[in-house]
């Protein structure tokens, strides 16, 4: 019967049933192979204890301990037993009235053996599929309330069911009808029953003895396969099987046997389960992929007691059960593992940026150390210098373990040691990854167990060991004119030189590329004039010797120019295309052996460096930057690929000037035909020099006094194209305008003192103005105002933006005569001021000057 509604099959409505109830006897219920077949006529009471499913004719059952159950736990297994050794059938009828009455259970006497078996039913679902709490509310959460959840159900079952009732609880648009519940529940009943569950569902829980016991588990807790060394057992393993299984309730007048089978067939003689022995050792021969079977099978006495009824295919195939049990049973269980290589499979690989990649040439050392049974009972043992050692292994930690093998990753990052082949046991294992250079920081030292549980609680034979580092990354970078600068200004067509500087990877020698590419911009124009040295990076190193750390061309570098083609503006409607030079510099085999020779193991104190020289060409723009990045190419010696870049990229930029000339009492005459030298100071080097060019210049100095200094004249371009041959001189034209191109910001001159140290000297730029304008009338061409030169030459200042127009430099010019006050040129009046013939005296200077350099 079911407690859920059934049907009769004749197309008559619905039965309902209080319990279940089915023979529990052994003599004829029991099979061999220990499972119970439902179907039997002469019912003892075996409580259902699944409310989901329902009880299948002919469905085969295991009988196992509670606590074996896999539908619910330990605790709920022990109120279960607490519940039933209360209860009906392990008790009487008349002795479970007696004990309800003696613990003031009131109208104890009145209980029938339905309403007993209802509540103990009611009181095991509560444990086996609710959840239970310190005071038991639980059990009505679970099963709500009696009479409103299940009401139908036990009306069904105790009381006369009218036909009126069996055709309203038909109706499948009112299956449970308010008239059909209040007609079909006693009371009194529904009282008695719901006190009894609540009485059970109290009692103290009771774990199991260890008599009460039924071996009905067992595991394989242990497989170790070891090659034969027999000649004509090439294929053939011994195998040490261990068997685990709950034998602590046996008793010396059982019968159990175990036997074990390799595909089937038997293999020797069966062992004697002996008394309260849990594990056993069998040694049979197998071949790999051969399934070895132990089998445990016999009788056994067991005492009086509860016990969990399992069926075959779980509970889809019919209900769990629980009942009482005792005497002579029959036991069976058996479990089984397919042969399998032990092998410990190691795969290495690094993430950089969310990708995985495989790492090659990693090794790794393989240890025994103990078994599993001595490692356990390390444990057990509680020794704290032993669990130190297993909580942080390393090699120093076990003095007495066994070197195995070293393995090395391959192109695919993977390596492998076959345990078993090699003829080594299961146990525990000690995995040590050794050092490498490509490596940041090599993984802590390792156990694993051989073989290994799976999640699902099987053994794993084939251990994977994904295992993952951080590589070393290599750095690059690159600086102008010097190391550490990352900024230049330059004149156009000077050179500039650029410095490449790239790490030194401790594993160079190693390593199958090393490859630096520079691609210039457009505006830029290669030189030529390479040189790749090795460099130490201290500031206090001396790099400076001839040769020193030179690498030879084609013999340790291989260098490669590629001139191109490049859009400048590809966002433009209008293609463009300029001229650009890749260079690469490739080290050699050769050349990466001799680089990691010079720096030995002190490879982070030095740099490979590459210089080599540009200038800035007609395409620059005035005050833009133009930048020149480098890329390296690096694979290490665990075969990954690096192309990395500069955090930050050099750049250089040519400066213009903006002077506009106008008059100095009205600033909206603007004045045409001025004409300007541009000079600098000039360094010692240039005053001193033989052919020397420098010539005095009397200017005003930050004090606004008269000194003489020494200037050469400044070459630049006159025109935004930068095209021709440089000047030196300009002329303000229409609007008193006039642009230089093409110059260097500031030069700075290093002044070595008495004491050896050095500083540094700003040389500022000057305007000489050489021709004064001269103001004409537009209609009659006749001169309206002569205008003096300047009294002193003007220092100017170049910067990014110099050359604009809102950043222009203005320069005054005073006249000789004063302009008529009513049309004409009238009288003018000639005013000489001491100033003015320092003035005339600079000029002097400057036009002998110039004529001794023209002679």
């Amino acid at each position: 019967m079911s407690n859920h509604n059934i049907s009769s099959g004749d197309g008559k409505p619905m039965q309902t049933s209080l319990f279940v109830l089915a023979d529990a006897s052994r003599d004829y219920t029991w099979k061999a192979n220990g499972t119970y077949s439902y179907g039997n006529s002469n019912y003892e009471a075996l409580y259902c204890c699944d409310i989901e499913t329902s009880l299948v004719n002919e469905a085969y059952y295991k009988r196992v301990n509670l606590e074996d159950s896999n539908y619910y736990d330990a605790e709920a297994a022990s109120h279960i037993r607490g519940i039933l050794m209360n209860s009906y059938p392990y008790v009487t009828v008349e002795e479970m009235r007696q004990n309800l009455a003696e613990n003031g259970f009131e109208d104890a006497e009145k209980l029938t053996r339905a309403e007993m078996i209802s509540a103990v039913q009611a009181a095991i679902w509560t444990f086996a599929n609710g959840t239970y709490n310190e005071d038991h509310t639980s059990a009505f959460k679970y099963l709500n309330t009696f009479n409103v959840s299940m009401n139908c159900q036990w009306g069904g079952a105790l009381h006369d069911v009218t036909n009126e009732t069996r055709t309203a609880w038909s109706n499948p648009e009112n299956a449970f009808p308010e008239t059909w519940r209040g007609t079909a529940v006693d009371k009194d009943v529904e009282k008695r029953i719901n006190a009894l569950i609540e009485y059970l569902v109290a009692q103290k829980a009771v774990n199991a003895k260890e008599n009460e016991i039924i071996i009905s588990d067992i595991e394989i807790i242990g497989s170790t396969p070891i090659r034969s060394e027999a000649e004509n057992e090439k294929d053939i393993y011994n195998v040490e099987l261990k068997v685990a299984l709950n034998n602590s309730g046996s008793t010396a007048s059982d019968n159990i046997k175990l036997n074990v089978y390799v595909d089937d067939v038997l293999a020797g003689e069966s062992t004697t389960i002996e008394l309260g022995t849990e594990e056993y050792v069998v040694n049979v021969k197998a071949k790999m992929g051969q399934t070895i079977k132990a089998v445990v099978s016999g009788t056994q006495y067991i005492p009086k007691g509860v016990y969990f009824y399992e069926p075959e295919g779980g509970r889809d195939a019919s209900q769990c059960l629980v009942g009482v049990a005792e005497g002579e049973t029959d036991v069976y269980a058996e479990a089984s593992v397919t042969m399998q290589e032990r092998i410990l499979q190691f795969h290495k690989k690094t993430e950089i940026d969310d990708e995985q990649h495989s790492l090659k040439g990693i090794e790794f050392e393989i240890y025994y150390v103990c078994s599993v049974e001595e490692y356990n009972n390390i444990l057990k043992d509680g020794d704290s210098t032993n669990d130190a050692a297993f909580e942080t292994p390393s090699k120093e930690a076990f003095p007495n373990k066994i070197y195995i093998d070293t393995v090395k990753t391959d192109e695919g990052g993977r390596a492998s040691y076959n345990l078993t082949k090699n003829g080594k046991q299961d146990g525990i294992y000690l995995i040590v990854e050794k050092t490498h250079d490509a490596i940041e920081k090599t993984l802590n030292p390792f156990l694993i167990t051989v073989p290994m549980t799976g999640k699902d609680g099987h053994p794993v034979y084939h251990m994977n060991l994904s295992l993952k580092n951080d590589v070393v990354r290599p750095e690059v970078d690159k600086d102008v004119t010097e190391i550490g600068q990352k900024e230049d200004t330059q004149n156009v067509g000077d050179t500039v030189t650029w410095i490449i500087r790239g790490d030194i990877p401790k594993d160079m020698a190693k390593a199958s590329l090393y490859q630096l590419t520079d691609e210039l911009d457009y505006r830029l124009t290669y030189d030529g004039n390479v040189v790749v040295k090795v460099e130490e990076i201290s500031s206090k190193a001396d790099n400076s010797k001839e040769g020193q750390n030179v690498l030879e061309e084609e013999t340790d570098y291989i260098l490669t120019t590629t001139a191109g083609t490049i859009d400048p503006n590809p966002d433009d409607e209008v293609t463009e295309t300029e001229a650009i030079t890749t260079i690469v510099v490739r080290l050699t085999k050769a050349g990466r052996e001799k680089v990691a020779q010079i720096v030995g193991e002190d490879y982070t104190d030095y740099e490979l460096r590459v210089y080599f020289n540009s200038h800035i060409d007609e395409d620059a723009t005035m005050g833009t930057e133009i930048p020149n990045t480098v890329k390296l190419e690096y694979t290490n010696s665990v075969d990954y690929y690096w192309n990395v870049e500069p955090e930050e990229e050099p750049v250089v930029y040519t400066c213009g000037i903006s002077i506009e000339k106008y008059d100095a009492k009205d600033n909206t005459i603007k004045l045409s035909g001025a004409e300007f030298e541009l000079v600098r100071a000039a360094t010692e080097a240039e005053k001193n020099a033989v052919d020397s060019t420098a010539f005095p210049l009397v200017i005003l100095n930050e004090e606004n006094k008269p000194e003489t200094v020494y200037a050469v004249p400044v070459e630049f371009y006159d025109n935004a194209a930068l095209s021709g041959d440089k000047v030196t001189r300009i002329t303000t034209g229409e609007g008193g305008s006039a642009l230089i191109y093409g110059l260097k910001e500031e030069v700075v001159e290093t002044i070595v003192k008495e004491d050896s140290t050095t500083e540094e000297k700003v040389l500022p730029y000057y305007l000489v103005e050489t021709k004064a304008p001269v103001l004409v009338d537009e209609n009659t061409n006749e001169v309206i105002a002569k205008y003096n030169l300047l009294s002193y030459p003007v220092k100017i200042t170049l910067s990014k933006v110099s050359h604009e127009a809102e950043n222009k430099i203005g320069v005054a010019n005073s006249s000789e005569f004063r302009l008529p006050s009513t049309g004409g040129i009238g009288t003018g009046i000639f005013t000489v001021s001491g100033g003015m013939l320092i003035a005339l005296a600079g000029a002097v200077l400057v036009h002998n000057k110039k004529k001794e350099r023209e002679e």
